[in-house]
């Protein structure tokens, strides 16, 4: 059985993900880990803790990056796609479910110490990744390797000065992989 970590940023998307995911016997989630990107990091912890509690999902959700590795704050979403609650304004209500006291990239980082066959499935911004990998470059996480979906990136600029950060930071080369190649992925990811 496959563990992974579930690294999201869950709009109406990630929470299909999520399902999908969830019903897979092959796949054993350890923990989620929460970006901002569809809504707000407050926005997207709330509702992987509703996801949680509404479909009866067992696992811990920890906060993560509330804004880019750059300490940029994000304050336009995609609003248009994923409603104002980044679930398509449905109505949720009150969350009873809590939020883990450690952050994403030290979860992150525990995790990849305690698990040898361990993935972090980002499906989001891959700033908690990032984090992970610069709080502790020597960490098993980055012996699996990390990955960035180009399409994702903002701007061009941007993400090469995001990776330039990261490598400076941990010296390790990134893996670079287009939309198409993302798909060969998640395919082999699903043979395992």
């Amino acid at each position: 059985m496959e563990q992974i970590i579930f690294d999201t940023d869950p709009g109406i998307d990630d929470a299909m993900a999520l399902l999908l995911i969830h019903s897979l016997e092959a796949l054993d989630v350890v923990g989620i880990t929460t970006v901002f990107g569809n809504a707000s990091i407050d926005t997207c912890t709330r509702n992987a803790l509703y996801m949680c509690e509404r479909f009866g999902l067992s696992y811990p959700v920890y906060r993560g990056a509330g804004r880019t590795i750059e300490g940029q704050d994000e304050t336009e979403f995609p609003d248009f796609v994923h409603g104002e609650n980044g679930l398509g304004d449905i109505e949720i209500g009150p969350v009873n479910l809590r939020e883990q006291q450690a952050d994403a990239a030290s979860f992150i980082i525990d995790a990849s110490k305690q698990m040898n066959d361990l993935s972090v499935l980002a499906v989001g911004r891959i700033t908690n990744v990032a984090a992970a990998l610069i709080q502790d470059p020597d960490s098993h996480a980055v012996s699996i390797g990390w990955s960035l979906w180009v399409e994702q990136c903002q701007s061009q600029a941007m993400c090469l000065s995001g990776l330039r950060r990261i490598f400076l930071a941990t010296q390790k080369p990134p893996t670079l992989f287009s939309g198409a190649e993302s798909g060969l992925i998640w395919s082999r990811l699903m043979q395992r």
